[in-house]
């Protein structure tokens, strides 16, 4: 019925932790201006009244807090949401997909091993993923241990790039399968759902 379609999307624990180094601000000011060099400005007009922003004589630190929060939804966890839920309930006469085809995931799990070639402080950013997919962090310090809850991972990821059923096991678009921080893995509620949803629908509201 969806033509074989299959999505696989997902995102990072801790975007917010690596864009706040990236250009930070210092006040409202810079803050907007970083802002204008991603996104329009009826965008970013939209995003600053979203947000709770610091006050006026708030330090430096706040703004770029504020900052990595607001790019990182942007850049990654709204639209991730946002893209999902686009694919789930299309526009009036677009063939929805079905929750068996759209496979969302987060990663909140990082090696001990990175810490040697990534900074501890961005956490789990996009770039932190990568010896998980590619299993390079077998070659990279990953414990036994490691190796085996990274295996465990990609169990279904190996039948979706085959076509297979990859039994994800989400039944919902507010459902994600999670990489915990214990190396758990587990199908629960997307507590940044309706959230990313939120800035999606204001991002596409300031371009109409």
């Amino acid at each position: 019925a969806n033509n074989g379609v299959q999505v696989m999307l997902g995102d990072v624990r801790d975007e917010r932790l690596l864009y706040r180094l990236v250009n930070p601000p210092s006040d409202y000011a810079t803050l907007k201006r970083q802002l204008q060099n991603y996104y329009p400005g009826p965008v970013v007009q939209a995003l600053l009244m979203h947000y709770d922003l610091p006050g006026e004589e708030a330090p430096a630190v706040e703004w770029q807090d504020i900052y990595g929060i607001i790019t990182g939804d942007c850049q990654s966890h709204a639209m991730v949401r946002g893209l999902a839920h686009s694919l789930l309930h299309p526009p009036e006469g677009s063939k929805a997909l079905p929750i068996t085809s759209v496979h969302r995931y987060r990663i909140n799990w990082r090696a001990k091993s990175l810490d040697a070639w990534l900074d501890p402080k961005v956490g789990v950013c996009h770039g932190a993923d990568m010896p998980i997919w590619w299993c390079s962090g077998f070659r990279a310090g990953f414990t036994d241990e490691d190796k085996k809850v990274t295996q465990e991972w990609l169990k279904p990821l190996a039948n979706f790039v085959a076509g297979r059923e990859s039994k994800w096991g989400t039944k919902g678009g507010d459902e994600v399968r999670r990489f915990d921080e214990s190396g758990e893995i587990m199908v629960v509620k997307d507590e940044d759902w309706k959230k990313g949803l939120a800035v999606w629908d204001v991002m596409h509201q300031a371009q109409r």
